[in-house]
């Protein structure tokens, strides 16, 4: 039997704005005190504990509102922009595993989405702490902020994103954020 704790849930803050994805374990003791209200479960799945069963949620709101940021991680670290650029490196079109600053850090670059790319490490290493101009390099793509939506999605998975989601999600792809 397979177990549905790890099952992703989306969850959503007490104004309906979306906040990122988790684990059904991990929304489980919010449920439980109350603390948060399943909008959505899953069709015909349950969790067995050791007196009863559980439904799965598919979509969870909190009841007040929340002092953390659970969508902290969508930040740019280094899985979110390779995620963003598909693991395709910003210089040869290549598969990259690294993230580069455009702007070097050494030289003022901040860590923002729109300086920083993937990069494969053959052209990390020729780049180095210069700028694509002073390296003889340019970008095959423009590095921007990604909408939170798009690394939902982009993140791996094991399952497609749940039906019940999609009226969740439609306004965040409307407004681009």
């Amino acid at each position: 039997m397979q177990s549905h704790l790890y099952d992703r849930v989306l969850v959503l803050d007490c104004r309906n704005v979306l906040m990122g994805t988790t684990s059904v374990r991990g929304v489980f003791v919010s449920i439980f005190r109350d603390e948060m209200d399943v909008l959505e479960y899953r069709h015909g799945v349950y969790i067995r504990s050791s007196h009863r069963r559980h439904r799965v949620p598919e979509v969870v709101r909190w009841r007040e509102p929340v002092r953390f940021i659970m969508y902290r991680s969508l930040g740019p670290t280094r899985r979110n922009v390779l995620l963003r650029d598909e693991n395709i490196c910003a210089y040869c079109g290549g598969t990259g595993y690294t993230r580069d600053h455009i702007l070097p850090k050494s030289r003022g670059g901040i860590r923002s989405w729109e300086n920083l790319v993937t990069a494969c490490e053959e052209c990390n290493r020729k780049k180095g702490a210069r700028t694509p101009e002073e390296a003889g390099m340019s970008l095959i793509y423009t590095p921007r902020k990604p909408n939170t939506l798009t690394l939902i999605i982009s993140r791996p998975q094991k399952a497609p994103i749940p039906k019940s989601w999609k009226r969740y999600l439609e306004p965040v792809e409307s407004t681009g954020t």
